[in-house]
């Protein structure tokens, strides 16, 4: 597992059995060649690039449609240049998420 890139963002998860929301720095992205991390405060939530459905990409919002059952479902990263910042690493290392 190979560490790519990271970020400081706003993250918030959640669904119908819980909601976990860290504001910029406390929150986390990062991108290894296989999964991406999502840092909440102190919890933390492992996506595998094949769990990822897509990525729909918004002004200041960045929404992961995934189909892991041990990650809530609702998850969005919130943040001023989050969305162009995560679409040029993506670009940039070739990971194999679509993009919406």
């Amino acid at each position: 597992m190979k560490k790519l890139f990271h970020k400081r963002t706003s993250v918030s998860v959640g669904d119908s059995s819980g909601y976990a929301k860290a504001s910029w720095p406390f929150g986390k992205v990062t991108f290894y060649d296989d999964i991406l991390v999502l840092e909440v405060g102190f919890r933390s939530y492992r996506l595998s690039h094949s769990d990822i459905a897509h990525l729909c990409f918004k002004s200041f919002q960045v929404q992961i449609e995934h189909h892991n059952p041990d990650v809530p479902e609702h998850v969005d990263l919130n943040g001023f240049l989050i969305s162009n910042t995560l679409k040029k690493a993506i670009l940039d290392y070739g990971l194999p998420l679509k993009m919406k």
